[in-house]
């Protein structure tokens, strides 16, 4: 039986990498007394994937994870119960389906992930306030300098990657590409954001200063559709 679970990542566990959140998952998932399947060999490790895996510092309404289980018609409700029992602060399994005959991994396939970006006061005023942001989400090509699997920087526009960008209050509220022929994320916009305005980000300044939210993965835009809510059958 194979599912497709939707969790959130909130509070300490946006500091959690995505390799420490694997291991994490396979303690989970032992302590919940869940049957998952293992893999066959001399080393069997647990059958699970994470679509889109996140950023370390940033927080998550809609994060997927794709596992299989030794058995077939296992309670979702169950499951939830189960695994939500033994799952550290900030970490809330929110729905489950069953993928049901030759589904799309998670992972091939997001589409595009919506996040807010929320600024601090101060760099409210410098960002949103300015005459400059109108025409650089305007410009025909955003090109930023971005490091390849090799090591090597090379330009990249980021622009056709950009699918939505409306301000609410103190908040950028974005649609962005996301999958394995195109991945824009978050911070690369801000990045490009920046060095369009003219603004230096000082670390070590709160004032300047912004939390990266992820609302939910999509793996279909028209009609919009999460990636359990895309789900064949499911």
């Amino acid at each position: 039986m194979k599912i497709r679970i939707k969790f959130s990542k909130e509070g300490f566990m946006q500091f959690i990498g995505h390799l420490d959140m694997m291991r994490g998952w396979q303690k989970i998932f032992r302590r919940s007394g869940i049957p998952i399947a293992y893999s066959e060999g001399f080393n069997p490790h647990q059958i699970f994937s994470i679509a889109a895996p996140l950023a370390v510092g940033i927080t998550s309404s809609g994060e997927y994870l794709d596992l299989k289980l030794k058995v077939e018609n296992y309670d979702l409700d169950m499951l939830i119960k189960q695994v939500n029992a033994v799952c550290p602060e900030g970490i809330v399994i929110l729905e489950a389906v069953e993928l049901i005959g030759k589904q799309t991994a998670g992972m091939a396939a997001c589409k595009a992930a919506t996040y807010m970006i929320d600024l601090s006061e101060k760099l409210a005023k410098l960002v949103l306030n300015s005459e400059k942001l109108e025409s650089f989400i305007n410009q025909d090509s955003i090109i930023v300098k971005k490091k390849n699997k090799k090591g090597k920087i090379n330009d990249f526009d980021i622009r056709p990657g950009i699918l939505e960008f409306i301000i609410v209050n103190n908040a950028l509220h974005v649609m962005l590409a996301t999958g394995s022929s195109l991945n824009i994320k978050p911070e690369l916009l801000m990045g490009a954001i920046f060095n369009y305005i003219g603004i230096e980000l000082n670390v070590f300044t709160r004032e300047l200063y912004y939390d990266i939210h992820r609302i939910d993965i999509y793996t279909s835009l028209d009609p919009l559709l999460t990636l359990t809510k895309g789900v064949v059958n499911g």
